[in-house]
């Protein structure tokens, strides 16, 4: 069953097997540091309570962005200074590049028009 947010404490309190020996959170496009550059804390402040419980549990994460001149920089500034986040790795550009091309329903390549 789906598990609204805030998830990760309820999570980890209903598996205790899981720790930082066995663990890794991954959050693919969290989008949670945008408002530094558009203003809209609006899904920041709905991650909150999971970064902390996060960061608390002592679990490795990997937080990938959607790019390095909002995601990034915001979401960084966040762990590090309200979190309080340790990194493990710094920051850094995706060596493995990739794209993705929009489909519309019945295998139709979107013309961007």
């Amino acid at each position: 069953r789906p598990l609204k947010p805030p998830c990760v404490a309820p999570f980890l309190a209903a598996h205790p097997e899981l720790d930082a020996g066995n663990c890794l959170m991954v959050t693919y496009n969290g989008g949670f540091g945008s408002f530094f550059k558009t203003g809209d804390a609006r899904l920041f402040w709905s991650w909150l309570p999971d970064l902390i419980s996060i960061a608390d549990s002592q679990i490795a994460a990997l937080f990938t962005c959607a790019n390095d001149y909002n995601d990034i920089q915001g979401e960084s500034r966040l762990q590090s200074s309200i979190i309080g986040a340790k990194f493990l790795v710094p920051p850094m550009a995706n060596p493995f590049h990739g794209g993705t091309t929009h489909v519309e329903e019945h295998g139709i390549p979107d013309k961007g028009d």
